[in-house]
């Protein structure tokens, strides 16, 4: 089983996520800290496939524990998970081999999808400022698919959007999966951030 370490100084919404990831059991969580330096202690005596790491703690930020992990060598992807959501710290995660960098408005689906994704050796990460020419990807879409795309902002799933526009799962499930390729895409957390700025 996926074992993962949580540091969040947020003790409810920690405890809360581990529940979340525990509830299906996918995942198994060696270990809940609050602290960067509690963190940093913790990884050096829990083996963990994945560090679920905030950005901002009372002594000092995420990254600085990316760094040590990276430093260090340590074998354990780590997934930032925070508000904090410019372009420059995200970068600096990438380099400093962070897996994914997900914002903490995605729901529990979508951050199950992207661990899932991390732990099967992908990257993701919901980048805040898309090039130019992605505005112009709306083109790429059918009116349908864009229809899509806006209930899958709202929320609903694909069995909702099938009975909403009287259309089979299958169909809405292909026609997800091609506006994904067509955006070259590869989880719904980034489709929906992409449907904000341009939608």
């Amino acid at each position: 089983m996926n074992t993962i370490i949580i540091a969040d100084d947020h003790k409810i919404f920690a405890e809360s996520l581990a529940g979340m990831l525990e509830e299906n059991n996918l995942f198994k969580v060696a270990g809940i800290t609050h602290t960067v330096a509690s963190t940093i202690e913790t990884l050096q005596t829990t083996k963990a496939s994945i560090l679920l790491l905030d950005y901002h703690f009372p002594d000092g930020k995420g990254i600085d524990v990316a760094e040590f992990v990276h430093k260090a060598g340590l074998p354990i992807k780590i997934v930032i998970l925070s508000m904090e959501n410019d372009l420059p710290t995200m970068r600096q995660a990438e380099q400093l081999g962070v897996r994914a960098y997900l914002i903490k408005n995605l729901s529990s689906a979508e951050l199950l999808e992207a661990m899932q994704q991390v732990f099967s050796g992908e990257k993701v990460f919901m980048w805040p400022e898309q090039s130019a020419g992605q505005a112009t990807e709306v083109q790429l879409l059918s009116p349908r698919e864009q229809e899509i795309v806006q209930l899958v902002r709202q929320g609903l799933t694909s069995q909702e959007i099938a009975a909403q526009l009287f259309l089979s799962n299958y169909t809405v499930e292909t026609h997800r999966r091609n506006i994904l390729r067509k955006l070259n895409m590869k989880n719904t957390a980034m489709l929906v951030q992409w449907a904000e700025k341009f939608l």
